[in-house]
């Protein structure tokens, strides 16, 4: 059986009239947008308990399938403090600074060979 799935749903760039098209026997929202994409185009949407709660399943046209641990395809189990240790020091910060950060992409924080794959 031919599936596709659609990793940008309604986001920047996406490849809809390719899956209005009904390129595969089997169509699936994932990832790129986690609500209901609120067409015929797509049989599945998959998702976790947080991202599409039980009682909110009605609410999709998609039919749900549901990952049993975590939605985001990453490692998230990590113990970073064995893969390396950073200071203050390393960046040139003076010790009794406060750091305002925001940790939504690493790729935005760390020199690229700390990036992690």
């Amino acid at each position: 059986m031919n599936i596709a799935i659609d990793l940008m749903g309604y986001t920047s760039e996406n490849r809809f009239y390719i899956f209005r098209n009904r390129i595969a026997p089997s169509q699936i929202n994932y990832l790129g947008f986690p609500g209901t994409m609120g067409s015929k185009y797509y049989d599945y949407i998959i998702g976790d308990k947080i991202t599409i709660p039980k009682k909110d399943e009605k609410f999709y046209t998609e039919k749900v399938l549901r990952l049993n641990h975590f939605f985001p395809p990453n490692r998230f189990i990590r113990d970073l403090s064995s893969e390396f240790s950073l200071t203050k020091k390393d960046f040139k910060i003076p010790q009794n600074a406060f750091i305002f950060t925001c940790f939504n992409a690493s790729k935005k924080i760390l020199p690229k060979n700390l990036i992690f794959g």
